[in-house]
């Protein structure tokens, strides 16, 4: 069993190298922040980039002043303690921080204060696990944020740029509506690179990766 095991590894490693891994085909959210064009993705509780079905959207349900402490929710379906939590400010900015303690009734206790005001109807996410580097991005799309899934517009942002011509655009901290991707999947770490550089945080990308093929080191492996 211990040979074929290696045996098996060994396989997967050279599937990957080819490119062939379909079942490891998936989806991603990323969540921009203003006036930010590179955005690292390595599992760092930082990040801001996770599995599209690993976060929770819903909306404000009493407006917080600056400095808020407290948030109240219209749902806490996946909210918990320690989860990273961004509250969408009225200036158009994802403020982020953790929750402290589970929910008291619709009510979520913030790790720090909110450094903006947030009306009634603003966006809250949540999510536990940022996303581990991809393999490769073979897709994204541009996703405007709205309050239910049935109002959400995603609108393609073509084919990814390679390293040349993402280098070759001439002004990297051009604001504007990201347009253009360019992944970089590096070592340990791999960076997301968008064009032009978003001037809020009112839209995130929808992106389709290949996931790392993880290794075989235990019997109930799949």
């Amino acid at each position: 069993v211990t040979t074929a095991n290696y045996a098996l590894n060994a396989l997967v490693k050279g599937w990957e190298t080819s490119g062939i891994h379909l079942w490891t085909e998936t989806e991603g959210t990323l969540f921009l922040t203003d006036d930010t064009y590179n955005y690292p993705i390595s599992g760092a509780t930082s990040n801001r980039a996770v599995l599209s079905s690993g976060y929770t959207k819903t909306t404000l349900s009493a407006a917080a002043a600056s400095g808020a402490a407290t948030i109240t929710v219209t749902s806490t379906t996946g909210f918990a303690a320690t989860q990273q939590v961004g509250v969408m400010l009225d200036s158009g900015t994802l403020y982020w921080t953790t929750q402290t303690g589970a929910a008291a009734g619709s009510v979520v206790t913030l790790g720090a204060v909110t450094t903006g005001a947030a009306a009634s109807g603003n966006l809250v996410f949540t999510y536990a696990t940022a996303l581990q580097r991809p393999l490769r991005i073979v897709g994204a799309r541009r996703v405007l944020w709205n309050a239910t899934a049935a109002s959400q517009t995603e609108t393609s942002m073509g084919p990814l740029l390679a390293r040349l011509d993402y280098q070759a655009l001439p002004n990297k901290a051009a604001t504007g509506v990201p347009t253009q991707l360019f992944y970089d999947p590096q070592l340990g770490t791999g960076r997301i690179y968008v064009w032009p550089t978003p001037a809020d945080s009112l839209s995130g990308i929808n992106f389709t990766f290949f996931r790392t093929i993880e290794d075989f080191d235990a019997a109930a492996n799949t």
